[in-house]
């Protein structure tokens, strides 16, 4: 959008600083500010999206990456309590114990099942 002011560039400073030689120069004031309040409206309406949308993505990102950081350690932090607790485990001798009747139970009802005959 192109921005125009009516009254003499040249002479609107000094308008403002009180050298008032133009019969218009509270016109040219009200302008000058008008112009001013529409430049700053539409700056503020085309930056304002733009930054809350960066804003938004960078605080979005940076709490998501926060969050995997702490589920990581979380992770890790069961599995390294996990695994300790099945290696004490397993090297216990009620472990050993279970697992190895487990196997012999299993490996004496695969000998029932095997029948041999003998032909002579």
């Amino acid at each position: 959008m192109s921005y125009e002011f009516k009254g003499n560039p040249g002479n609107l400073m000094s308008h403002m600083i009180g050298h008032n030689e133009n019969p218009n120069h509270t016109e040219h004031i009200y302008e000058f500010n008008e112009l001013a309040h529409q430049i700053a409206q539409e700056e503020i309406q085309r930056i304002v999206p733009e930054l809350c949308q960066s804003i938004c993505i960078k605080a979005f990102n940076e709490t998501i990456n926060a969050v995997m950081r702490a589920f990581d350690y979380d992770i890790n932090t069961v599995l390294t309590i996990s695994f300790s607790d099945l290696e004490a485990m397993f090297k216990s001798q009620k472990a050993r114990k279970f697992v190895s009747d487990a196997i012999t139970k299993e490996v004496k009802k695969s000998l029932k099942n095997i029948h041999l005959d003998f032909k002579m």
